[in-house]
């Protein structure tokens, strides 16, 4: 499945847009036969040069509706689960920052827009054999206590902020959601070598 997404014009997420969003979704036939059993289905991005195939849970809506940016936006049964990437600037003389910089610039704009945003535990991750950091946190959004995971990676010109997100009573099922899809995520830009990282 491919979705059409505009330039981002911001790459944070913020706690007001998670509180805005409805998360009961999904329509019943009034007739037999039942419909098919959902299948996992593959986002190709035609913005940035990724995919990643999500679980069959998980029902696409258009990111205009949260307007953060997001070039993949798609829920399942109280859980949210969007895709920011953004390009990074070509600027002669200036090095792309390292990619422990870009994690903190999202972690700071969290802990200013959630309430209580406390990180229980940082990792070093891989995606697609490129180097990714994954933060988990939690948080009171709309007065509902809330699990944030939250992946920064950067590769061949492009930053991506990959966010999930549930109420804290779905923190299993959010885990198991996002290592399954994460596992399947490709770059499917030009594999040159890593860009140059100045500071930490």
């Amino acid at each position: 499945m491919e979705s059409s997404a505009t330039k981002p014009t911001t790459p944070l997420l913020t706690a007001a847009l998670l509180a805005s969003l409805a998360f009961a979704t999904g329509c019943k036939g009034s007739a037999p036969p039942p419909p098919a059993e959902p299948e996992p289905w593959r986002h190709a991005s035609t913005l940035a040069p990724y995919s990643i195939e999500l679980t069959k849970d998980y029902v696409g809506f258009d990111p205009a509706l949260i307007g953060n940016g997001a070039d993949l936006t798609a829920e399942a049964d109280a859980r949210l689960f969007m895709i920011i990437p953004v390009e990074i600037p070509k600027i002669d003389g200036w090095e792309t920052p390292a990619l422990d910089v870009f994690k903190r610039e999202g972690v700071r704009q969290l802990q200013r827009d959630v309430q209580g945003f406390s990180i229980l535990t940082e990792q070093e991750i891989e995606l697609d054999g490129h180097p990714a950091k994954m933060v988990i946190a939690e948080g009171t959004v709309n007065d509902q206590p809330s699990r944030y995971m939250v992946a920064y990676t950067q590769h061949a010109g492009w930053r991506y902020q990959i966010v999930a997100w549930s109420h804290t009573s779905r923190a299993a099922a959010l885990t198991q959601d996002v290592d399954q899809m994460l596992n399947t995520w490709k770059f499917t830009g030009a594999r040159d070598k890593k860009p140059v990282e100045t500071g930490q």
